[in-house]
């Protein structure tokens, strides 16, 4: 008699960078969990940007069922955030995936979309935030029981370090930076939750690079079949280290990889 699991509901609130992307690969391939929605936000470029190639990761994986629900491009006080060029033209390494039918639903906003799941299964979806939280505090600010509807909030996002390295500024990791108001609505209104809050600060992630064979070993292992696997395909397509762009993850003592951290953690 085989035991059955529960799945754990997840919704990945993106920016859509290539770390982003493989956040959604390594949760798509997880046995254990059901990813509820994919919520955009704007932050590595404009939503209109990140949602087109939200649509074609999951497309590529054939994950079809998953709904996409994007935002709008403004942080909470109402700067326009498009790219500035440091992932390439398209913000994403100017990797260009095939072309897909899936598209961003229409009926409803990113943050109406949060509040419907938390309350359609309350104290079950976990959220994992890997970009701007803008989406998350306007969903608070909209229905102020959402957060005790949580299962669980998980962000990467911030510095506990007296100086920030390699980031978007000395002082500033840069999904708290898009929208800095935001991160102080969820750090003043959560503070009282009941649900696990996990925060995966940047110096954490400098602390705890990754091995520069895993990938090698992880292609090499897949051989002549690595074109059967989608979720393998599409990291060797993301992590090619020919890419120019690419290969800014790649420092001498490991690869760094901040959204990987929150989704394996959480």
């Amino acid at each position: 008699m085989t035991s059955e699991y529960k799945k754990r509901k997840v919704i990945i609130d993106t920016d859509v960078g290539l770390d982003d992307a493989e956040t959604i690969i390594y949760l798509t391939a997880c046995k254990d969990i059901e990813i509820m929605a994919v919520t955009i936000v704007a932050g590595n470029s404009s939503v209109e940007v990140t949602s087109k190639h939200a649509e074609k990761i999951l497309g590529f994986l054939n994950c079809d069922c998953i709904p996409i629900y994007k935002s709008d491009s403004y942080s909470l006080l109402g700067k326009l955030i498009k790219s500035d060029g440091y992932f390439g033209e398209n913000a994403f390494a100017n990797i260009e995936l095939p072309a897909t039918h899936k598209s961003c639903e229409s009926n409803m906003k990113a943050p109406l979309a949060l509040i419907h799941y938390a309350r359609q299964y309350p104290n079950e979806v976990h959220f994992i935030c890997i970009g701007p939280l803008t989406n998350i505090a306007l969903a608070f600010l909209l229905d102020h029981e959402f957060p005790s509807l949580m299962g669980s909030l998980t962000i990467m996002g911030g510095d506990s370090s007296e100086t920030t390295y390699m980031n978007k500024t000395l002082h500033s990791e840069f999904n708290i930076h898009c929208d800095p108001l935001a991160f102080r609505i969820i750090g003043e209104c959560f503070s009282e939750l009941i649900c696990p809050i996990t925060l995966i600060d940047w110096s954490f992630c400098w602390k705890n690079l990754l091995s520069h064979g895993m990938f090698p070993r992880l292609f090499g292992s897949q051989g002549e079949n690595k074109k059967q696997n989608k979720h393998i395909e599409l990291l060797s397509i993301i992590r090619d280290p020919s890419n120019e762009i690419v290969k800014r993850s790649f420092w001498e003592k490991g690869f760094l990889t901040a959204d990987l951290f929150a989704a394996y953690i959480f």
